[in-house]
């Protein structure tokens, strides 16, 4: 028996994730439920940015999925959360002290303040000012370039389906016209 050590429980998990996706991409992906790559580039692996490039840009930030793009990443995957007035934007922890200068949850600001404070600087003065995106800014973005993994955040999830954060998620993806190109 293998044993496998609790912290690499989540690389396991992606690794399963990938080798999975890579095993279908040969096939009919809209048949197997997988979505469609923009920009496959044939080798039967998928090049997936965690969080954007977030080893070149803050993670979960435009200018980590503009990276990701540029390097010919083939998905991207990132984090929604819902802002205080119910905006899913591209987070990954409520808590924003991390990944931000602001001290708080997210669902604790409004939109407006949300894009305001300062999501780039922890990780490099080049990106001082980075705001926090919406998922409607990443969804434009990334349509017609580079397939989404959306990863729904459990804080933002409630026991209301209607206008919850997954119908939000939900009409923003058939917005932009990216069913076939988005993994929730």
């Amino acid at each position: 028996m293998i044993a496998i050590s609790w912290r690499y429980l989540p690389f396991t998990f992606l690794l399963l994730v990938c080798c999975t996706i890579i095993s279908c991409t040969t096939s009919n992906n809209r048949a197997s439920g997988l979505p469609e790559l923009y920009n496959d580039n044939s080798d039967h692996f998928v090049v997936i940015a965690h969080r954007g490039a977030s080893a070149y840009a803050p993670e979960n930030t435009m200018a980590a999925f503009r990276i990701a793009v540029d390097m010919n990443a083939e998905m991207i995957e990132l984090d929604v959360l819902l802002s205080g007035d119910g905006v899913p934007v591209a987070i990954h922890e409520d808590q924003l002290d991390r990944t931000t200068d602001t001290t708080g949850l997210t669902s604790q600001f409004t939109l407006e303040t949300l894009q305001s404070v300062d999501a780039g600087s922890w990780f490099s003065a080049d990106f001082a000012g980075e705001p926090v995106p919406t998922l409607d800014e990443v969804l434009r973005y990334c349509s017609g370039k580079i397939s989404v993994n959306i990863e729904i955040k459990h804080e933002a999830v409630t026991n209301d389906v209607e206008g919850g954060i997954e119908e939000k998620v939900i009409n923003l993806v058939k917005r932009y016209g990216m069913e076939h190109h988005v993994i929730i």
